[in-house]
């Protein structure tokens, strides 16, 4: 297949898109095992539909964006997850490893728990417990995966390499299977175990454990994912509407996870993005990190940079060329709500594809016409073949020529910077059609130079937590790509339609306050002084929409982020899952935080909630935007920098609408 070369830093992504990723280290070989088993011969225990997919998934997240060769990953699943097997694939994966490589072991199944058979468990009197395929032996009694083998692993491990990592989507509760269409991973212990003087006090006293696994010991070195907390349930349920199987709740939100992690993030970073995708769906699963290794670089620095995509409409590559000087065109899943319009141009890869600028490239497109949620491109270069389309990826190239600027100029308070790095500054940002120098004064954001580097101003004159020394590349690229991250939010952001004449709906916000550990109603949003309304850190809320036409409609609600982040956090899932006419659809609990890191953003500027209406059903998740690069993940927040104004986009059309809020998020009170 020909390949085309790409000019370096044209293609625009969510993040920065000039630096180079730094060269993974060729010392670092990572291994792993991966488990899952959701169908036992025990009729008693649930059967679980998620463990294979989830074992393929994470295989496919760890060799694609990893560093893991695809020989140095095992997978047991099924009938050949039995205990013996296990424990010799653990014994392999050790034996295997050269002294500093990484170590990865991870279980998708059902978890439980048996009574302390060495007389370590002090606390409780039970050993946390994975329970393999033939769990239960022909006599009745049980030959689980004990917290001490696993301990034990992990001890003979550390002989060779520090970086040992477990991640289990189970459980060791003992929690009913609650309904609702979430199964739970887990089976309960033999009959009298949970009575041996614990009784119906067994949760309670899991709760008062510091660790999920049963793993932890102070002169062990690893990092343990675990689905939950002790006294907790992890679920599986229909996480991916775009699948009809359930996953596990907790290794989808993994995986998610780690496609959006940046290259240095580390353990800490990826779990707390995790936890808000968990508690998204599920608030009762909180997933635990543990371990001396929480601050280490995810998989030793192993995670790839991945570049936002469109996807192409099924059959889309029959159509004829509405130019007969072009080739034959496609249809997009994305049109100007995701920042498209005619001129835009885009490169086409295989499915899987991560990163164009490294991997095989089918063919280039251009943006002939753009509606709200599709558009219609046709060919640059010659038709791939159909089969080579199949899940095909198109990454954005070049943007077309737009009056959207997000203006950049020289804080003027500050010593002028030297003619060289002042060129070098202003070629990098000509890079990004999204970025303009303006005028003084008439910017949304100011650099100022200071003692060799380049500092960020926002529009209150105040510094933003975004420098970089003028004399390094790496930093200056990730200083200006942060500045893309930030356009393209704006961009969207200015994507409107708020007064439709088609549709008709009503929006409606609450506050929410927990009281005897439920959360309740607490009122309407509050207003302050100013007139703004005003929300506090880790305040949470939930927002509604009722359909007043005739005819049912989809909706979604977006929240912007002040570093960039746009997340969807409620969508119509599906064609089924339409808003009937007169019906009132409610969100989830939105818990809003403020990250440190990021707190001069919130202070300079305000948040915004959207709801986009559509009389067709569209999934929007494409507009997701997830932190940029060398960021920390943050939980559900919302706004953008202060200055950058929304607005109407075109004329008002009738078949889309949105209904924005503004308000102030402030610091928790004292």
């Amino acid at each position: 297949m020909k390949r085309f070369l790409l000019p370096a830093g044209l293609l625009l992504g969510f993040g920065s898109a000039l630096h180079a990723q730094e060269t993974q280290s060729v010392a670092v070989q990572r291994h792993a095992l991966l488990v899952g088993i959701g169908d036992y011969p025990v009729a008693e225990w649930q059967r679980l539909e998620g463990p294979a997919g989830d074992v393929a998934a994470m295989r496919s997240i760890l060799i694609e964006r990893g560093g893991f060769q695809a020989d140095h990953v095992t997978t047991l699943l099924e009938e050949q997850a039995t205990r013996s097997n296990i424990l010799a694939a653990l014994q392999r994966l050790r034996e295997d490893a050269a002294p500093g490589d990484l170590l990865l072991f991870y279980f998708a199944g059902h978890g439980s728990w048996l009574a302390d058979d060495n007389g370590d468990e002090l606390h409780d009197g039970l050993d946390e417990t994975l329970v393999p395929w033939d769990a239960l032996a022909a006599d009745g009694t049980r030959q689980d995966l004990r917290d001490d083998l696993l301990r034990d692993f992990v001890r003979a491990a550390n002989v060779k390499t520090e970086r040992v990592v477990l991640v289990f989507d189970c459980c060791h509760s003992g929690t009913a299977v609650r309904g609702g269409g979430v199964a739970l991973r887990q089976v309960p212990g033999p009959a009298g175990v949970a009575v041996r003087g614990l009784g119906d006090k067994r949760e309670s006293l899991v709760a008062q454990r510091s660790d999920a696994t049963g793993v932890a010991a102070a002169d062990l070195d690893y990092v343990a994912l675990s689905a939950c907390r002790a006294d907790q349930a992890a679920a599986e349920l229909h996480a991916d509407p775009n699948s009809s199987k359930r996953q596990g709740l907790f290794s989808w939100a993994l995986v998610q996870s780690l496609a959006q992690a940046g290259p240095n993030a580390t353990y800490v970073e990826l779990m707390d993005n995790t936890r808000w995708r968990v508690h998204q769906m599920h608030p009762r699963q909180t997933p635990v990190l543990e371990g001396r290794g929480k601050q280490q670089p995810v998989l030793a620095g192993g995670v790839a940079a991945a570049r936002p995509f469109f996807s192409l409409t099924a059959g889309s590559s029959r159509g004829q060329a509405q130019d007969a000087s072009l080739k034959p065109g496609v249809e997009l899943a994305a049109g100007t709500i995701h920042g498209l319009s005619a001129g835009a141009e885009l490169v086409v890869c295989p499915a899987g594809t991560l990163d164009p600028e490294t991997g095989e490239v089918l063919g280039v497109l251009r943006v002939r016409g753009a509606e709200t949620v599709r558009a219609r491109a046709v060919w640059l270069t010659q038709t791939p073949p159909p089969e080579r389309l199949e899940s095909a990826r198109a990454f954005l190239l070049r943007l077309a020529p737009s009056a959207f600027r997000l203006q950049l100029d020289l804080d003027d308070t500050a010593p002028a910077p030297p003619a060289g790095p002042l060129l070098a500054c202003r070629d990098l940002v000509g890079h990004f059609p999204l970025i303009a120098f303006g005028e003084t004064g008439s910017a949304r954001f100011h650099l100022a130079w200071k003692s060799g580097s380049w500092q960020l101003n926002g529009s209150l004159g105040r510094a933003l937590p975004l420098s970089a020394r003028a004399g390094n590349p790496r930093e200056m690229s990730l200083l200006i790509g942060r500045l893309n991250h930030l356009a393209r939010a704006a961009r969207l952001r200015s994507v409107a339609n708020e007064t439709p004449s088609g549709l008709r709906f009503e929006v409606e916000y609450e506050r929410l306050k927990e009281t005897s550990g439920r959360w309740q109603a607490g009122g309407p949003m509050q207003r302050g002084p100013s007139g703004e309304v005003e929300v506090r850190h880790l305040d949470s809320y939930r927002t509604s929409l009722v359909n007043h036409n005739a005819f049912p409609v989809y909706a979604s609600y977006l929240l912007f982020s002040p570093d960039g982040e746009i997340n969807v956090l409620w969508t119509t899932e599906s064609q089924d899952d339409a808003i009937a006419p007169g019906t009132r659809r409610w969100s989830n609990r939105i818990e809003l935080f403020i990250p440190s890191e990021n707190e001069e953003f919130y202070r300079q500027g305000s948040c915004m909630g959207r709801w986009v209406v559509t009389r067709d059903w569209h999934d929007l998740r494409d507009l997701e935007q997830k932190p940029a690069p060398d960021v920390a993940p943050t939980r559900s927040n919302g706004g953008v920098p202060g200055g950058i104004a929304g607005g109407q986009v075109g004329a008002p059309v009738d078949d889309w609408a949105t209904r924005s809020l503004e308000f102030r998020l402030l610091p928790a009170q004292d």
